[in-house]
């Protein structure tokens, strides 16, 4: 009598390590994230079967992939599909060591949620968000995950991200940038900094960044042309002319300014622009650009409600 084959039971998954609890993902209001979901059949890894939404409003509906976000931590609570900028092989842009490189990346616009709601309580703000955001395909689901709402989240923008395709231009291609993920920092002309490319004393720079929150009302929708801007004194910078990474920090001191702007990109969905004016004079033993990754400057960034440091290196001519 023929027996049956035991089929091997799969262990749980170990979802974390190192010193502290695993988190659920934070997520700031309107903020642009990639969710890395496994069983969506990714597109190649040629990155021409990517799928990009080419309308807007953003579509909530983009090659059969739906997204949707359910408050669940109150009743009343946010409750619809977001919208989808864009679905692509996690290879496409430097998943070539990740965990699991059969992922597929659908980067989307988050929800706005109430922070303070009117339920009241001893302290007006005891309410944490928290949201089940579901990956679906022809409306079955594939992939779900809990996410909590902060205040912000800043993210820099660089060009390993999913979401940088509206700077990078014919003349610099992403496959160009990969290995050193440059951060998304352009010249008055539009033009990317890199160490081909770089940035002189006195200039203008824009930094592009996303989590800094949005207006309900430009969830999946364009900032209009003029922009919108928002406090430019709640982000304090820092010029660091020895940048830490090589070679060893010195005795430099960093110079400390606040944007010339900060405020949502007219014409783009989410994205922040924050300008800075850098300095017009660098110190006397300041290096040239070289060493690791051909950059001598770090800008470090510091927001309002934010615990941490963003630091963003470039090269600079002086």
């Amino acid at each position: 009598m023929p027996v049956a084959p035991v089929v091997a039971q799969s262990l749980p998954e170990i979802k974390s390590a190192g010193y502290a609890l695993p988190l659920r993902p934070r997520f700031a209001n309107g903020q642009v994230i990639t969710l890395f979901v496994p069983g969506l059949n990714p597109p190649s890894a040629s990155c021409a079967d990517s799928i990009n939404a080419s309308t807007l409003p953003l579509p909530t509906n983009l090659g059969g992939i739906t997204v949707t976000a359910v408050e669940i931590s109150r009743t009343g609570g946010f409750s619809g599909d977001l919208p989808i900028f864009g679905i692509t092989n996690v290879l496409c842009f430097g998943g070539v060591y990740a965990e699991a490189p059969n992922l597929t990346a659908v980067t989307v616009q988050m929800p706005v949620v109430q922070f303070c709601p009117p339920e009241g309580g001893p302290n007006p703000c005891w309410y944490v968000p928290i949201v089940t955001v579901t990956v679906k395909k022809g409306g079955i689901p594939v992939a779900s995950s809990q996410m909590v709402a902060v205040g912000i989240s800043p993210h820099v923008l660089n060009s390993c991200d999913s979401s940088v395709s509206p700077f990078l231009t014919d003349d610099v291609r992403i496959s160009q940038l990969l290995a050193s993920c440059y951060p998304i920092v352009a010249h008055a002309s539009g033009a990317i900094v890199t160490g081909q490319n770089p940035a002189h004393l006195g200039e203008t720079l824009s930094i592009y960044a996303t989590g800094l929150g949005s207006p309900r009302d430009l969830i999946g929708k364009p900032t209009p042309e003029s922009g919108l801007p928002v406090d430019a004194s709640a982000i304090r910078l820092g010029f660091d002319f020895n940048s830490v990474i090589d070679p060893p920090p010195s005795q430099i001191p960093i110079i400390e300014a606040t944007p010339v702007y900060a405020g949502l990109t007219g014409g783009l969905v989410g994205t922040f622009q924050i300008n800075v004016v850098l300095p017009t004079t660098a110190p006397v033993n300041a290096r040239t650009c070289g060493g690791f990754g051909g950059t001598n400057m770090g800008i470090n960034l510091g927001f309002l409600g934010f615990n941490g440091v963003i630091a963003v290196r470039l090269c600079v001519n002086f």
